[in-house]
């Protein structure tokens, strides 16, 4: 049995079982010794879980703990199943079906690349990060032109979107607009039903740029709130999209890293920062005791453990597209999505309830007030019988309210992009 147990726990390369050699100078595990290490690693967490069931009674915390079991094992044997699944004709399939997609988005923009996944329906790739992509090709070499080719197809895509984005602050036919933000909508969807590294930015980039249209209509009295509200809900909640987070950042990392998140929104978050800093503590321990200095530090230098949270530095400004080659996973740490969803919701939630966005500021009010504008005091005022139910969502209304008046409500990319711009001699 303890032979067994060695087995199950050695890095794939290890595993001599059944193997055949390539023509590349790496070791391949046959399905058997694949199903062997399935079926030790499992029955080693189902003691451990046989044993916390005689502690705990409580049915959620078993269900809790059974979860979480499964949870390492899958993690620890998906380099193996990465490996069953290099099967050359298969990778050719996936290799042909991201040439359509590529070459439907070359000649028609992300609408004739929906056309086309949709119908013949070509599933969304994974796109990983650059550095598990390699690490993936460093295990597989016959992945590596596969894995280089989706991260290629996602740059290409958020390329598209800096376009689209463009074009959005040019657009003013409410009709548009809609149809702008449901495009966007129906890539993130796309796109969302893989949690790769990639997909995440991605998914978080489309549902940015369709908050902007959205912001537009709200702000447009004769659009009903219906062909809105139907829009909205498809972004992703916050629940869904820390999940996501959470989701890429345990299956890139060597092991899971993050635990079951507890409590309020913002103590969840607390949570997976914290889990974050830990393994940043962890790698500043490992060189110290080396006595590197940390302008010396090096990602290659990390044993694989810690090399996951060694970061490049960023590109400014910090868009999708340029950071798109940079390896940053602490981004899915504190998530991507632009305030502006938050904003956009308050908004929509103001004119659901007042029905109307007054300028007309109370008697109160006076010219030199310098807390309240004209129309911040004027939305206050109107929103006074929703705030205990609802609390004090107006700040947020008016900020919305006057970019959209303005023309100067959009995404975060496009926004730092200008900034930088206006910086440029």
């Amino acid at each position: 049995m303890k032979m067994a147990i060695y087995l199950a726990t050695l890095p794939p390369c290890k595993l001599a079982m059944g193997t055949v050699e390539t023509e590349v100078p790496e070791i391949k595990e046959s399905f058997i010794v694949i199903i062997f290490r399935y079926v030790i690693l499992t029955h080693i967490h189902l003691i451990k879980l046989q044993s916390a069931i005689q502690v705990s009674k409580n049915r959620n915390q078993i269900m809790k703990l059974f979860f979480k079991y499964m949870t390492i094992v899958l993690a620890l044997i998906a380099p193996s199943m990465l490996l069953a699944s290099a099967d050359p004709a298969k990778i050719s399939e996936e290799m042909e079906r991201l040439r359509r997609v590529e070459a439907s988005l070359s000649s028609g923009g992300i609408s004739e690349l929906l056309k086309t996944a949709s119908g013949e329906s070509i599933p969304a790739p994974r796109i990983n990060s650059k550095y598990y992509a390699e690490r993936i090709a460093k295990q597989e070499p016959l992945l590596a032109s596969l894995e280089q080719a989706k991260r290629a197809l996602g740059l290409k895509v958020a390329q598209s979107l800096d376009g689209l984005a463009v074009e959005s602050q040019q657009q003013t036919i409410a009709d548009q607009r809609l149809k702008q933000a449901t495009r966007f909508l129906d890539l993130a969807d796309w796109f969302k039903t893989q949690k790769g590294y990639g997909n995440y930015l991605l998914v978080t980039r489309c549902e940015n740029l369709a908050a902007v249209p959205l912001g537009y209509l709200t702000g447009d009295l004769a659009i009903p709130m219906e062909k809105i509200t139907i829009q909205r809900k498809r972004i992703s909640n916050n629940d869904e999209e820390r999940t996501f987070r959470k989701s890429v950042l345990n299956s890139e990392a060597p092991k899971p890293f993050i635990g079951e998140l507890t409590g309020t929104q913002s103590q969840q978050d607390e949570q997976m920062q914290i889990a974050w800093s830990n393994q940043w503590h962890a790698i500043a321990d490992w060189f110290k005791a080396r006595n590197v200095s940390i302008s010396k530090w090096k990602q290659t230098d990390l044993p694989d453990e810690f090399a996951f949270f060694f970061e490049e530095d960023e590109i400014k400004p910090f868009t999708t597209t340029r950071n798109w080659e940079i390896n940053r996973h602490s981004t899915l740490v504190n998530g991507f999505r632009d305030k502006n969803i938050e904003n956009i919701d308050g908004f929509a939630k103001y004119r659901e309830l007042v029905g109307k966005f007054p300028t007309e500021p109370p008697k109160w009010w006076k010219p030199d007030d310098r807390l309240y504008t004209k129309t911040k005091a004027a939305f206050e005022d109107a929103w006074r019988p929703y705030e205990e139910a609802n609390g004090p969502i107006f700040g947020v209304a008016v900020i919305v309210y006057e970019q959209v008046t303005t023309g100067t409500l959009m995404d975060s990319d496009s926004l730092l992009e200008k900034l930088a711009a206006k910086k440029t001699p």
